[in-house]
């Protein structure tokens, strides 16, 4: 969800709503659909792409976005440690920037040669078919990737 006012100084009630619903919520709402029939076949695997933003802080991503990601990527740790015993498996996937159309929104264009360099769709898929191809006895709990070469160094959320 692109939400062009995000800071917070400019960021509204009906657009922070909207974040938290499709960015949190909606991630919610997939587990939470899901959980009942894994467990009626003894286990599976979930995996929810979250984003750097909940590791760390940046200019372009916003307090909503930030917010729905790191609790996206605390609720799949507490759905792994909740449901770890019923077989089911959960992975929270961090990446930093992919090359995606949402990037050519953003304020200071990315070139065609820094979107060469970040991570491409593929890089997350194979990400994903690794992490499923893991046997059910082993959780990745979870992953942070990003380009080699970042455009821009993050911030940890600590702050330093």
């Amino acid at each position: 969800l692109n939400i062009p006012n995000r800071s917070w100084e400019k960021v509204s009630l009906d657009d922070w709503d909207k974040v938290i619903n499709i960015d949190l919520n909606g991630a919610f709402y997939c587990n939470h659909a899901v959980l009942s029939p894994m467990k009626n076949q003894g286990g599976g695997l979930i995996i929810n792409i979250s984003s750097m933003a909940a590791k760390v802080v940046s200019d372009v991503t916003g307090p909503a976005y930030t917010a729905a990601k790191t609790a996206m990527s605390a609720m799949t740790a507490d759905l792994l440690f909740e449901q770890r015993n019923n077989g089911i498996r959960a992975t929270s996937i961090c990446p930093g920037e992919v090359a995606t159309p949402i990037l050519d929104d953003r304020p200071v264009p990315v070139t065609p040669e820094q979107r060469a360099k970040i991570l491409q769709a593929e890089d997350l898929g194979d990400l994903v078919l690794f992490i499923a191809s893991m046997p059910p006895h082993a959780t990745i709990n979870d992953v942070w990737i990003t380009p080699t070469h970042m455009r821009k160094p993050p911030t940890l959320l600590t702050g330093r």
